[in-house]
């Protein structure tokens, strides 16, 4: 008997009986952790600058913050998810664990195949790349950007400034079209099934519109989508298609 094909719960991709998650999967969390000494460091700007809310022109108002409490709470879920990961990997292993976040990432990148390989791992880089994406979210960023799928040689995310022809990976240095690496993308998209939460972040990254796990379901109950089918865990798997139409479809290919 055939034994029935698995799907990698972070990239929706086939997955072979000896992982728990695609190489792909291992891809996107080297190119996310890249530059994780810099963000951290960005992150604690970000949390003890000062926020001007309300202040006159004349500048007689001074109701200042002396802190960003969203980026403080989503920076403290990002320092703790890493921590307790590389902790209990580490012991996994039965390594030294890394105490410095450009060892973290390097001991990270160094394992990421090897996480794949294992339940534990592959959960951790889900919610490795979970708390990484709305920690992201909480730090001013430049003008917005197109998402352009997974770059075709490191598999990191790569993104595109709207109107530009062309991306380059900058993990990698791999250059190549937007439209057509969106078209792919879409047309995997299609055939995608995925439970809630990371549903959520794919239809987060091809729309620009922050959709959460809450809001697929909130969606459910007002009838506006049902899920398609159930995996071996019994959750409800979504339609990706079905939901990019509902969060924005105007944003795609923008």
């Amino acid at each position: 008997m055939t034994p029935e094909p698995r799907t990698c719960p972070i990239t929706g991709y086939e997955i072979t009986p000896d992982r728990y998650a695609a190489p792909a999967a291992a891809g996107r969390l080297r190119a996310t952790i890249a530059h994780l000494p810099d963000l951290m460091h960005e992150l604690e700007l970000t949390i003890t600058r000062q926020v001007r809310m309300g202040a006159s022109l004349s500048g007689a108002a001074d109701d200042r913050v002396p802190f960003n409490v969203e980026a403080s709470e989503r920076a403290w879920t990002l320092r703790q998810t890493l921590l307790i990961w590389v902790d209990e990997l580490a012991q996994l292993r039965r390594e030294p664990i890394p105490d410095t976040w450009p060892r973290i990432r390097d001991t990270l990148t160094a394992w990421s195949d090897w996480m794949t390989t294992i339940e534990a791992g592959a959960q951790a880089i889900d919610e490795i790349l979970d708390a990484h994406h709305h920690a992201l979210r909480s730090i001013d960023r430049p003008p917005e950007r197109t998402y352009a799928g997974p770059c075709p040689t490191c598999h990191g995310d790569v993104y595109g400034r709207p109107g530009s022809p062309e991306v380059r990976c900058t993990t990698c240095g791999t250059e190549f079209e937007l439209q057509q690496a969106r078209e792919s993308m879409l047309e995997r998209l299609a055939v995608m099934h995925l439970p809630a939460a990371q549903a959520a972040r794919a239809v987060t990254l091809l729309t620009g519109r922050e959709v959460t796990a809450a809001m697929i379901r909130r969606w459910k109950h007002r009838g506006l989508i049902e899920p398609v089918e159930t995996n071996r865990a019994g959750q409800p798997l979504y339609d990706l298609n079905e939901l990019v139409k509902l969060a924005g479809p105007e944003r795609i290919g923008a």
